[in-house]
């Protein structure tokens, strides 16, 4: 009952601080990897979770004005960080007139285009906010440019940005790899760490095509690259089976952190309504994925994104409704980030073998993969079910005299466990629907004090 107190108290304090727009936890900006290479942290050593949301053209598509009203937004939802590409799609004009580059083959850039760029990311840091700065969309930009003006372009941005603590810096851009690009991102990243620029630094990769891959990752091609920091991951799969292969860069030695930095976006359509790109999903699925590889794929943070906010064309109207209109916003934002910071987030271990399951864990690689995590000292399980089930846990693999409560990821709310022990075995049966009336909830069970 004590529990329960605390964490129904700890959420109305969270919520509030959200409505008055109070900043929960102030980040001490630059980021860097923790002293064990699973998440990152801030310059006092504090954790900081990575809830990212995707607005690619953020630079370009919006006036300043606009982007106040999205950072707001997306700030007092409870995003800790902002994706964005550097520089135009095919080299579009911002608000303001002005394009990228002046000339875009040898990479010269307008300097009213980054004066507003400018702009923008000292809100961004004013605004506690986290910035994933693709550099140069390389889907874009790869037959512009070679590797002497690439580099050019690198230091001419890590010089520019080299005092803004709160970028993170991402070579690549949603391209299939290609071993004659090396050369080319190797260039651009050591010219921005040439410049001076100390920032983290990752590659944004492709993710194959949706349930025919189950991701691709900057681990495979770079982590050997003295630039490379972090391992992101983009993938349009089930969560579980994303979740598997995001284990596979979080069990590389020597460890580095993992994320899955571009999962599913948002939208009412399957398909985005301009390309026909296959890789959106319901909020329920997309809920489901972001704690499927969270706490069972070792994931520092999880991104978002809806259809209208990551395209480059997208009306007012569209944009603006985007920002209100989608429940998954709520969810993960608001509600997974209370529910992850009222923990140790940061000290908690996949159960990657699924030691403690006996009975009800469902079909691998499915939306219905039940997902489990450990605490750092054993006091600590998270299990998660996406949907409704009795299941038996193994006792011994359990923290000591226990208590338990279900999680609602739809609204956040707390209820009481029930469950009963049977031949070293405990029993569990999980409540039939949530807030929104799917059937997903994490079982969450710590050792009394």
């Amino acid at each position: 009952m004590i529990l329960h107190l605390r964490i129904q108290v700890h959420v109305l304090l969270w919520s509030l601080a959200i409505v008055l727009n109070i900043p929960v936890t102030a980040q001490e900006f630059p980021l860097r990897v923790s002293h064990d290479g699973r998440y990152l942290v801030d310059s006092t050593d504090s954790p900081f979770l990575f809830i990212g949301d995707t607005h690619w053209p953020l630079l370009w598509h919006y006036t300043f004005e606009d982007v106040k009203a999205i950072v707001e937004d997306r700030k007092q939802k409870g995003f800790t960080a902002i994706f964005l590409s550097v520089a135009a799609f095919s080299n579009r004009e911002n608000a303001y007139g002005n394009p990228t580059f002046v000339e875009r083959q040898t990479l010269t850039v307008s300097e009213e285009y980054f004066e507003h760029a400018d702009r923008v990311l000292r809100y961004l840091y004013e605004e506690d906010m986290a910035v994933y700065a693709v550099a140069l969309w390389w889907n874009q930009y790869r037959r512009n440019g070679d590797p002497a003006s690439l580099k050019e372009y690198g230091r001419f941005l890590g010089a520019r940005w080299k005092d803004l603590p709160n970028v993170i810096w991402a070579i690549g851009g949603d391209m299939p790899f290609r071993s004659n690009d090396v050369e080319s991102y190797e260039a651009l990243a050591w010219g921005i760490r040439e410049s001076g620029a100390a920032q983290l630094m990752t590659w944004h990769p492709n993710g194959g095509r949706p349930f025919d891959s189950p991701g691709h990752s900057s681990a495979e091609y770079f982590r050997e690259a003295g630039w490379h920091q972090f391992s992101s991951m983009q993938g349009h799969h089930t969560g579980s089976r994303m979740a598997r292969r995001l284990l596979e860069d979080y069990n590389r030695i020597p460890v580095q952190p993992v994320i899955l930095m571009e999962p599913w976006y948002d939208w009412h359509e399957t398909r985005d309504p301009v390309f026909g790109f296959p890789i959106h999903q319901s909020a329920r699925n997309i809920r489901i994925s972001a704690y499927q590889t969270t706490i069972g794929g070792g994931s520092f943070g999880v991104g978002y994104g809806a259809w209208p906010l990551w395209y480059h064309e997208s009306s007012e109207e569209q944009w603006r409704a985007a920002l209100s209109d989608r429940p998954s916003t709520i969810q993960i934002a608001t509600y997974m980030r209370q529910f992850l910071e009222d923990l140790p987030w940061w000290t908690i271990k996949p159960d990657q073998e699924g030691k403690i399951w006996s009975k009800g864990r469902g079909e691998a690689d499915s939306w219905g993969f039940g997902v489990s995590a450990f605490g750092e000292d054993q006091s600590l399980l998270l299990v998660y079910v996406p949907s409704h089930r009795s299941f038996e846990l193994v006792e011994d693999h359990l923290p000591r005299d226990f208590s338990a409560v279900w999680f609602d990821p739809t609204d956040g709310s707390y209820t009481e466990a029930a469950f009963d022990h049977a031949d070293g075995l405990v029993r569990f049966s999980s409540p039939k629907v949530n807030s929104v009336g799917d059937s997903d909830f994490v079982l969450v069970l710590r050792q009394k004090k």
